[in-house]
């Protein structure tokens, strides 16, 4: 569920390759149509085409970080490991279902946070990537 909303806005700047950022709505990141579906609580196709690409997009960056990170020092971006695991496995839930975030919240368990930890620190020990 929805307890707080986070408002960014930015403008693509192609020649720093990188976004501009902006006051809420006066960017490029439909902000006013985001909010106008939030207070309707709506999940019309727009809404879920806009959830996708979000989400399309967090993936793109998810993957991009680890492929950056492949040959760094492990152990050392542990936390980082496990944070980012999290954080894609919530992406993940958030996408199954179907994006619904305004009555239902999207979390992990305990036991999923935990074991998700474990297998990273299996890993850094082991010497695996991946």
């Amino acid at each position: 569920h929805v307890v707080h909303i986070h408002i960014k806005d930015a403008t693509w700047n192609p020649a720093k390759n990188d976004a501009d950022y902006n006051w809420p709505g006066e960017g490029e990141g439909r902000v006013k149509d985001i909010l106008k579906d939030a207070l309707a609580r709506r999940y019309d196709a727009a809404f879920l085409a806009m959830a996708e690409e979000f989400a399309d997009m967090a993936e793109t960056e998810y993957r991009a970080a680890r492929s950056a990170l492949a040959g760094a020092d492990s152990k050392a971006l542990l936390p980082a490991e496990v944070m980012g695991r999290t954080y894609h496995r919530i992406l993940d839930e958030i996408r199954t279902s179907r994006f619904n975030v305004y009555t239902r919240r999207a979390a992990l368990r305990r036991r999923d946070k935990l074991a998700l930890a474990a297998r990273a620190i299996a890993r850094v020990r082991l010497g695996f990537r991946g």
